[in-house]
């Protein structure tokens, strides 16, 4: 059987070093994430560069990308910090690009009307629910079966329902006659 090389040169072997970041060119997620097989599973490739060359990270910490680029491995690019204070550093990055855009990634505008506000930014309405209508389309078949059986196991709560869902209906009906 074969020795297994060490670590340090099959993690160097995936990264390309630029004027500031270590990029990682092997297996990116679809996060953009990097990640690298070590003791048996896949790990997070920025903490094994952080263990490799600063030192291990102090339990409940999560390691923090100064540069930003989360493909990125180099060590003097990486802090451990708490999991508050990472998502404190990504808000404060986020919210000023955020901030500048008058319109979603799909053309949509950032008004009154068609924007949520979250605690991380914000999102597009009409993106959201074409999104879940177009979950509902894909899922349409098990989601009617799903309320049959239901409908089927609980017989008097249906029943109620469907009277009060028809008694909304009436007093809709009603305001918007008067």
């Amino acid at each position: 059987m074969a020795k297994r090389q060490p670590v340090e040169p099959r993690f160097l072997a995936k990264v390309n070093k630029t004027d500031s970041c270590w990029l990682w060119t092997s297996f990116v997620e679809r996060n953009g994430y990097a990640r690298f097989w070590l003791d048996g599973r896949n790990q997070s490739a920025h903490r094994v560069s952080y263990e490799l060359w600063v030192g291990p990270i102090p339990e409940g910490y999560e390691i923090d990308h100064l540069c930003r680029v989360r493909h990125c491995v180099n060590p003097s690019h990486l802090e451990a910090v708490t999991t508050a204070e990472n998502v404190r550093r990504m808000v404060a990055f986020r919210t000023p690009y955020q901030s500048q855009r008058t319109e979603c990634p799909n053309g949509h505008p950032y008004d009154e009307e068609n924007t949520v506000t979250t605690p991380t930014g914000r999102s597009c309405s009409t993106c959201k629910r074409e999104a879940n209508r177009a979950y509902y389309l894909r899922n349409r078949d098990i989601t009617i079966e799903r309320a049959r059986r239901w409908r089927l196991a609980n017989p008097d709560r249906a029943r109620q329902q469907t009277r009060e869902a028809q008694r909304r209906q009436r007093a809709k009906k009603k305001e918007r006659a008067a």
